[in-house]
């Protein structure tokens, strides 16, 4: 599958529905960053409004893929989901920070560099070994 402009590798797992939605977060964090460089008088509500999207997305995805897991009863859920809650958790708590005090610097370490390098790691070892229990093509 191919790269986002910024270099966001998706092509990880085997399973396709679970592969769209990788692809889609990497497109909502893509869209973050262009606002982010992107100073203009609707800016902050922009970060806002994808913000929210984006951790919608992550929540509505993980529910996803934990159903998987469970269908296929594979290995390690309960480790995955722990982690999967935690950074729903983690997520929700960078959005309360930037509605709170609309910091442009902390919002933009968290959303380039720290939540996609958790989710190239994540993708990249858990998803991989628990989603071709799940494989559907």
């Amino acid at each position: 599958m191919p790269n986002s402009p910024f270099g966001h590798d998706t092509a990880h797992t085997v399973h396709t529905v679970i592969e769209e939605d990788h692809q889609e977060v990497f497109r909502r964090i893509d869209q973050l960053e262009q606002v982010l460089r992107t100073p203009s008088p609707e800016q902050e509500s922009l970060i806002s409004l994808h913000f929210q999207a984006l951790v919608q997305h992550q929540a509505d995805h993980f529910s996803r893929e934990e159903e998987l897991m469970q269908a296929y009863s594979c290995p390690n859920y309960l480790r995955h989901r722990q982690e999967h809650r935690r950074v729903i958790r983690e997520l929700r708590a960078a959005l309360d920070h930037w509605q709170q005090y609309t910091d442009i610097d902390a919002i933009r370490t968290y959303l380039v560099d720290v939540f996609p390098n958790w989710l190239h790691r994540h993708i990249a070892t858990m998803d991989k070994v628990a989603l071709p229990y799940s494989k559907v093509l």
